[in-house]
């Protein structure tokens, strides 16, 4: 089975990667919405332009 691009970049990294630590953590209702407004688009419709911004300029 051929894995595509990302999840290949994913299991490389996983590969060399060394565990910190494990767990959980927890976070107020409060602390999250104001986690989301900080990040969210002043435009929604946006986000298209958001997630193509990393793409090369030429394919």
């Amino acid at each position: 089975m051929r894995l595509d691009p990302i999840d290949q970049l994913v299991a490389e990294l996983r590969w060399e990667a060394t565990a910190d630590s494990s767990g959980e953590f927890s976070m107020t209702s409060s602390a999250a919405l104001e986690k989301l407004a900080r990040f969210q688009l002043r435009d929604p419709r946006r986000y298209v332009l958001a997630a193509a911004r990393p793409l090369p300029k030429k394919l």
